[in-house]
C-alpha cells in the first residue's frame, strides 16, 4: 500500500460516478481518499459507498457550534479544519465532537499555495502548539519543504502533505522531508491509467 491520500476533486462535468470508479480502482493500493465540498454538495449520501478511509477536506473555520453542526451530518474517518480559528469555543468544541464520533482531527498549519506565505505561515509554530491540544495530525505543504521540515521538527504525530503533482512537488519529496502521507490529486485522478500512474509515480520511493 502506498502512503498516499487520493484527493477526489472532480473535473468540470464529473461527479460521484467518476469518484467511485477511482475508488474501485485504487482502494487496495492507497491509504485513503480525501473528499471535499464539491462532491459533498452533490450528495453526501454517497460517502457511504466509499469502502476505504475517508478524510473530509472541509477546511472548517468557524465557531465551534457551526463546525460541530457540519460534521454531525457527515460520515468520515477524519476531518480537516483550520488552526487559525483558535481553541476557545471553536476547536475545543470541534475536538469534543470528533472524539464522540471516533473521528480524527487534522489541523491546517500551512497551505500549499503561494498565498499561505502572506498570513498563515507567519504563525506555523503557534498552530503546532495549538495542535497539541486538539489534533491527531496536521496538514503541511509538499511545495515548501522548509516549512514541512520545520513542522516535523516540532510535531511528532501524523503529517499529511498536499501539493504533489499538479502544484509542482515531486512524488516522495514530502515523505523524505518528514510527512507520513502525500496528498495526490489531479496528476493522478485525471490520468488515463490512474493505477499505472500511481505505481510508476511511486516506484522511486524507498
Amino acid at each position: 500500500m502506498y502512503p498516499v491520500l487520493v484527493s477526489l476533486d472532480p473535473p468540470p462535468g464529473k461527479g460521484w460516478n467518476w469518484a467511485l470508479e477511482l475508488v474501485k480502482k485504487l482502494k487496495d493500493k492507497v491509504w485513503g481518499f480525501k473528499v471535499g465540498w464539491p462532491l459533498i454538495i452533490e450528495g453526501k449520501e454517497n460517502l457511504e459507498k466509499i469502502d476505504s478511509r475517508i478524510v473530509l477536506d472541509l477546511k472548517l473555520a468557524d465557531i465551534g457550534y457551526t463546525m460541530r453542526n457540519v460534521i454531525s451530518r457527515l460520515r468520515g474517518d477524519a476531518v480537516i479544519a483550520h488552526a487559525f480559528v483558535g481553541y476557545q469555543t471553536a476547536l475545543e468544541i470541534l475536538r469534543e465532537e470528533t472524539a464522540k464520533r471516533d473521528m480524527e482531527l487534522y489541523l491546517v498549519v500551512s497551505m500549499s499555495h503561494r498565498g499561505s506565505k502572506e498570513f498563515i505561515d507567519r504563525h506555523v509554530k503557534e498552530f503546532i502548539k495549538l495542535a497539541y491540544l486538539v489534533a491527531d495530525g496536521v496538514v503541511a505543504p509538499a511545495t515548501r519543504l522548509d516549512v514541512l521540515r520545520l513542522v516535523r521538527r516540532y510535531w511528532p504525530k501524523t503529517i499529511i502533505s498536499p501539493g504533489i503533482g499538479a502544484q509542482g512537488a515531486p512524488p516522495c519529496s514530502a515523505l523524505r522531508a518528514g510527512a507520513n502521507l502525500e496528498i495526490v490529486g489531479r496528476a493522478l485522478t485525471r490520468s488515463d491509467d490512474p493505477l499505472g500512474f500511481l505505481e510508476s509515480y511511486y516506484a522511486q520511493c524507498s
